[in-house]
């Protein structure tokens, strides 16, 4: 009975032979300095970039947007300005909030999916209708 592995390891492979030299070694890693450090200026740069497209997102979020086209109209928005507007422009027009949805990720961060809620001890709760809901885990008063 044969191993299939070591039969591989006999048969050379003329297409990927020449490649064996960059290969890694057992026990090597393939970036052993890590990623490098960015340096002190491009990290105050990238803040102040942040800061602005908040800046922005917030001005155009507050205007009508006839006001939004009308600026961009006028041809002395930065190119920043210029894009941010044209998203908001194209979200509102073509019903696509997911536009508004990435311009909001980049302003204040994406929102996790996960919600917990905690209800100590169990409460009786009374809704609108005159009915009422018992929230809380009776388990976890038990403890």
């Amino acid at each position: 009975m044969t191993n299939k592995l070591s039969s591989k390891k006999k048969n050379p492979n003329p297409k990927t032979d020449h490649l064996k030299e960059y290969q890694f070694k057992p026990g090597q890693i393939g970036n052993p300095g890590g990623r490098p450090k960015l340096p002190e200026d491009l990290k105050k740069a990238r803040k102040l970039n942040q800061i602005e497209v908040g800046r922005i997102i917030n001005k155009y979020m507050n205007m009508a947007i006839g006001e939004i086209i009308l600026d961009a109209e006028s041809g002395t928005l930065t190119a920043l300005e210029a894009m941010i507007g044209k998203i908001i422009v194209e979200a509102h027009k073509f019903g696509d909030y997911s536009r508004v949805n990435f311009l909001f990720d980049r302003m204040i961060g994406k929102v996790t999916d996960k919600m917990e809620i905690k209800v100590p001890k169990p409460t009786m709760v009374k809704l609108l209708d005159g009915s009422a809901i018992l929230l809380g885990n009776e388990k976890e008063d038990e403890e």
